[in-house]
């Protein structure tokens, strides 16, 4: 047992204050593909009913599609039944790409929570971060760019790995709000 006035063992590390930016950049890429879901499986759930299905929505493997939370579904007596047989393939390709958005997020996040605690100043965050992100969260919003961009991590293989994924994410889904 250790003395009561000795030092601490460990020290633990400070919270990087620039971690708390994260969810400002993803959702500044992945808004305008979390809305396309949405009304895509508002679709999904009208083209069921009009096949045959239930008006409230339906399972495809493991998936749920409806407009309603399981409290109201539940306390109505209502049961949920499979896709109709002649959505099977459209659904299915759908939560194909709807999963892999779901990777892409994530990976997105990981990548960042990397990188950024590189950082020590919000020049820094700015700089090292692509330049489609810049606009995603105020505090670098007008900050020029004084370094080129993965500045940080130019000397670190695995830092760069991370960083040439986050730009190939974000490059991918800021092309894809410009199509909203």
């Amino acid at each position: 047992m250790l003395p009561i006035n000795s030092p601490p063992t460990r020290r633990l590390p400070p919270a990087n204050e620039f971690l708390s930016l994260i969810p400002d950049f993803v959702t500044y890429l992945f808004s305008s593909e979390w809305e396309r879901n949405v009304n895509q499986e508002k679709i999904f759930i009208k083209l069921n009913h009009q096949a045959g299905g239930s008006e409230y929505g339906f399972y495809y493997t493991n998936n749920r599609f409806c407009h309603h939370p399981g409290s109201y579904i539940n306390g109505q007596g209502i049961t949920l039944k499979s896709v109709e047989p002649s959505l099977q393939e459209d659904v299915k390709e759908f939560c194909k790409q709807r999963q892999l958005s779901h990777r892409n997020e994530h990976s997105l996040t990981q990548s960042l929570s990397v990188i950024l605690p590189k950082c020590k100043t919000y020049q820094d965050v700015r700089d090292v971060l692509p330049e489609i992100l810049h606009k995603a969260t105020p505090y670098i919003y007008d900050l020029k760019r004084t370094r080129e961009p993965g500045f940080l991590v130019q000397q670190y293989s695995l830092l760069k790995l991370h960083f040439e994924r986050v730009v190939r994410i974000s490059e991918y889904y800021a092309a894809s709000k410009l199509l909203d």
